[in-house]
């Protein structure tokens, strides 16, 4: 209890004593002492204490439970900045939103480290979260009210959940489970036929496991092995349940039954169990099929040396021609991490093609090869391979269609037929859903680069909310995936003209690439980040990411872009010159290599930093060359920034505005504001200042070279562009004073300023302002 002034603050106002609390209660009544205290929810209450909670000053509030976007916001706010998603994620997951929960969570994570800083952002460890001593606590005042019945079911819960009503009930009865639900202990739901029972929170599952002795988890996981085994396994989880079981009980289990359990595992998307279940195997039974598994786990988990070990061994085994295509397609899968050559991997390619000499064998590696093309080379020569796909599986193999399927929406929207990637992306992903089959990419692969067709065909935030399911549909352990998900998440937020959003999002994906070393894509990745801290004037942040990006050489996908964070450091940095030369490079190496969609971003920021005669004829031809609205419009500022016409940049700034890129076009208002001062017209000047600042009020507080040069221009608050508006209609200063409470004086005075701000002098002149405005 601690006292300030004529304040009070109880923690836990339940433990408080009789005495006590009746004590509090007097002073209240007296007006001694302002109380604030907290009480549990789940906690009985004495009578004494009761009696604080109620009379006419007392003010309850009902803390509910925090959600995802919350407990980001608390998160950063607490740490002092930006927590990676996954961070986030993890933490509202296992807290369930409890703030309690949370708190100890992240206290016993930073005193673990396992919630660090890396670089860019605050990431957790992939080692789980620990507990506190007060958080066990807390867990064990809610679990320790039920009976000892209670406590066995919940225990057996925590082994073995989710399980069905029938077997909860067999091994624990039906009054327990109904005792457990009315404490809120246990979750209850429908799924098809079936009721499931699964532990209320997550953190109670932890609590029990770590509390039961070794040999009781053991009878409690064979007892439900034996249970599963007398119904047949019957459900396809079975085996895997089994199988785990089995492990966790005994260390060992079947061969042909841990087989079945990986590919359920590997079908789930759960690579570590994966690898935990081929492990188990003994060494004679490491077939082709086994290490084929293997390696493909540990690529996905970015445990790259691990899969040419596991590959090669593969290699070693290989009897017939789809083992030989599917260790080569692992294979050349894996060499993207390193040191990537297309040369060499052409050359694998080629090995296999007299290996497996069948036009079905052929197909799949054009594909292969096709693919690899489009990511580390001209997109273009890719295109006559990958448009043969059919627009559903239809004769093609199924993993075959759907990797060919993932890199033709790419090649189609950096090509510049957005369009067409779009309504491809959105078939893949659609038909991909419902294949099940070896090494065939998520279906949310998919939802990756449909984001990037999404952006470049002029959705911007509808790409970042694709880009982000994408992401978070993703399997954790499959890193590469999802770092490509954030990158693209984030260049959709930076095109749309949200720098901090993007700036998160790159973070993100670098932290992804650097765990699964992936270094062919940090370049990108880094590039992206320094722009994005520079537009944030963030400089400093921005030159350390640069100096990373000098140790990556390599590239991948969307060629010229780089550079970007290169060219908007020099640009923030005011020296405009060389960011011009950078552009000019990026944009030539995008338009040699058939990246349409980079060179007209880079030929837009050219002229955005001032040199659009520069880029005003190459911006026209690719808006004629390409699909959707998003370079048309880009080519539409360019012209007027070439023109430097104000008319002409108000009408891009509205066109960039309907389709969501809104950064540029707050920049094209403030550059026509500019205009109208120099052409001595107040009235326009200051109407397209205040669009350019409503505009921005929705960029994050971006700082680029354009905005960075103030306009002599005069901007009216919200208050009195509403006072305005109303006077305008035709209301009188008392009626806007009754409709907004102020008073008649307050609305004469704010209309005086309006007229003095504006140089003007009537009503008439104002609804021309107005409407000039919009």
């Amino acid at each position: 209890m601690v006292s300030s002034g004529q304040v009070i603050l109880v923690d836990d106002l339940q433990l408080l004593d009789a005495a006590s609390a009746t004590l509090l209660r007097q002073a209240i009544d007296l007006r001694q002492i302002r109380l604030i205290g907290t009480v549990r929810s789940e906690h009985t209450l004495s009578d004494q204490v009761c009696a604080l909670l109620h009379g006419d000053g007392v003010t309850r509030i009902d803390l509910g439970v925090l959600s995802e976007g919350n407990v980001g916001d608390l998160l950063a706010k607490t740490l002092g900045s930006a927590v990676s998603v996954r961070a986030v994620r993890a933490l509202y997951q296992k807290s369930g939103g409890n703030a309690l929960y949370l708190r100890e969570l992240v206290r016993g994570a930073l005193t673990s480290q396992a919630l660090h800083r890396d670089r860019e952002l605050w990431e957790l460890s992939y080692d789980g979260l620990p507990t506190t001593g007060r958080l066990s606590d807390a867990l064990e005042s809610r679990l320790g009210t039920v009976s000892l019945a209670g406590r066995k079911a919940l225990e057996h819960l925590a082994l073995c959940e989710p399980l069905s009503l029938h077997d909860a009930e067999a091994a624990n009865g039906y009054e327990v489970l109904v005792e457990l639900e009315k404490a809120e202990l246990i979750s209850v739901r429908q799924e098809r036929q079936r009721t499931i029972i699964t532990l209320a929170h997550p953190l109670y599952g932890e609590l029990l496991r770590n509390k039961m002795p070794q040999l009781a988890k053991r009878s409690i996981l064979l007892d439900q092995v034996e249970k599963l085994r007398q119904h047949g396994l019957r459900r396809r989880e079975d085996a895997l349940a089994v199988a785990s079981w089995q492990l966790a009980a005994e260390g060992r289990a079947d061969p042909q039954l841990l087989m079945n359990a990986a590919q359920q595992a590997r079908n789930a998307k759960d690579y570590a169990q994966v690898v935990e279940l081929v492990e188990a195997l003994p060494a004679e039974g490491r077939t082709w099929g086994v290490q084929a598994l293997l390696a493909e786990s540990y690529l996905q988990m970015g445990q790259t040396q691990l899969a040419e070990a596991a590959i090669v061994d593969a290699e070693k085994l290989t009897t017939s021609e789809s083992e030989v295509i599917t260790t080569t397609l692992i294979r050349t899968w894996i060499m993207q991490y390193g040191n990537l050559r297309v040369d060499r991997i052409l050359d694998i390619s080629n090995a296999a093609r007299l290996r497996a000499p069948s036009s079905e064998s052929q197909r799949i590696l054009d594909v292969n090869e096709a693919m690899f093309r489009v990511l580390y080379e001209d997109p273009r020569s890719a295109l006559p391979v990958l448009e043969t796909l059919s627009p559903d599986v239809g004769h093609d193999e199924p993993n075959t269609w759907a990797r060919g399927a993932v890199l033709l929406t790419d090649a189609l929207a950096i090509t510049g037929r957005t369009e067409d990637a779009v309504a491809w992306g959105q078939r893949a992903y659609e038909t991909t859903k419902g294949i099940i089959a070896d090494l065939i990419p998520d279906a949310a692969n998919h939802l990756s680069t449909l984001c990037v067709a999404l952006t470049e065909a002029g959705k911007p935030d509808e790409a970042a909310a694709t880009g982000e399911q994408g992401f978070w549909d993703l399997a954790e352990d499959n890193g590469a995936s999802r770092a490509w998900a954030a990158a693209h998440t984030a260049r959709a937020h930076w095109v749309a003209g949200r720098p901090a959003s993007a700036r998160k999002w790159y973070a993100q994906a670098l932290t992804l690439a650097r765990r699964h070393n992936f270094a062919q894509i940090l370049p990108l990745l880094l590039a992206g980040l320094a722009a994005a801290e520079s537009a944030q004037g963030n400089l400093a942040a921005a030159e350390g990411a640069l100096m990373e990006a000098e140790r990556h050489p390599g590239t991948v996908l969307l060629r010229g872009e780089e550079i970007l964070g290169k060219a908007w450091y020099e640009a923030c940095s005011g020296n405009r010159p060389r960011a011009r030369d950078i552009l000019h490079k990026g944009a030539l190496r995008a338009r040699e290599t058939g990246h349409r969609s980079s060179e007209s971003l880079l030929l837009t920021d050219l002229a955005r930093f001032g040199y659009a005669r520069q880029a005003v004829d190459r911006m026209q031809e690719i808006a004629e060359e390409c699909q959707g609205p998003l370079h048309q419009t880009r080519a539409q500022l360019v012209q007027a920034l070439a023109e430097s016409n104000a008319e002409k940049l108000s009408s891009a700034a509205a066109s960039l505005t309907n389709i969501g890129v809104r950064l540029i076009a707050a920049e094209a208002e403030h550059t026509a504001s500019q205009l109208w001062i120099k052409a001595g017209n107040a009235r326009r000047a200051t109407a397209a200042g205040q669009r350019a600042a409503t505009i921005l009020a929705d960029c994050e507080e971006a700082r680029t070279p354009i905005l960075a040069v103030t306009p002599t221009v005069v901007t009216l608050s919200r208050r009195e562009l509403e006072i305005g508006e109303l006077a305008s209609r035709g209301r009188s200063a008392k009626e806007i004073a009754e409709l907004l409470h102020l008073s008649a004086r307050t609305v004469n005075n704010h209309l005086q300023r309006i007229y003095t701000k504006l140089g003007i002098n009537s009503r008439k002149q104002l609804a021309s302002f107005l409407a000039g405005r919009n």
